[in-house]
């Protein structure tokens, strides 16, 4: 059932690649359309990100309207080239009330909010901290990275080292590796074999078959037609 789980979890993420979640976008107080929703969302990316040419697909509000605050925007772009580009210049809006997070199922972002205050720790200290999908990245200051990978019944830590390549390092997304599905054996049928009988055993005669040697005397036939 576990496996069952987690693979429709990974369904419904994949399903979602080409999304992300924008969180302190002003909604207009009285409903916007789609179309309106979609031009705000470009008009930050273009102002503020610096990506002047993006295609959407859609975009709109999660929930009902708050009466402080504004809701969460779910952007689906035209492709995951552009999703990428976006995801890879959230730095950019480092000084600005906006967020950039990827659109994650229900137990996605279970794991990933339990992960937050190890993030937040980490960067206290002065260390590079981010999400790539549910795994939690922590740059060490020895240039080293830690791949944080938290479940429900335990968490483990990779640490790799860095290819020494320049420029800033790209945002890939990894969607967590399931195990195969079970291999079911094919069950053999074993067939009873009855004992072989003796072979003093007399046959008994096919119904309808004369016997042999069998001999009728006629005289005491006509004998007993008399009166």
């Amino acid at each position: 059932m576990k496996t069952l789980e987690d693979r429709c979890n990974y369904q419904e993420d994949h399903n979602r690649r080409n999304n992300l979640r924008f969180s302190g976008i002003e909604e207009q107080r009285g409903g916007e359309s789609w179309e309106q929703t979609a031009e705000m969302v470009k008009s930050v990316i273009a102002s503020k990100m610096q990506i002047p040419d993006i295609n959407i697909e859609r975009a709109h509000r999660t929930g009902k309207p708050l009466i402080q605050g504004h809701r969460i925007i779910v952007v689906r772009f035209a492709t995951f080239v552009d999703r990428e580009l976006v995801m890879r210049n959230t730095n950019k809006l480092k000084n600005t009330n906006i967020y950039v997070n990827e659109d994650l199922c229900a137990a996605s972002q279970a794991l990933v909010k339990s992960q937050i205050p190890v993030m937040k720790k980490a960067r206290s200290e002065g260390k590079l901290a981010y999400f790539r999908h549910t795994t939690l990245v922590i740059k060490e200051k020895n240039g080293t990275y830690n791949n944080v990978s938290k479940t429900s019944s335990a968490t483990s830590t990779t640490t790799t080292t860095p290819a020494t390549t320049s420029g800033n390092q790209a945002s890939v997304t990894v969607f967590p590796t399931l195990p195969p599905p079970p291999t079911v054996q094919p069950t053999a049928t074993t067939v009873p074999v009855l004992p072989k009988p003796p072979a003093d055993t007399l046959q008994t005669p096919l119904a309808g078959a004369k016997p042999k040697n069998l001999h009728v005397d006629k005289r005491n036939l006509r004998d007993r037609k008399k009166p």
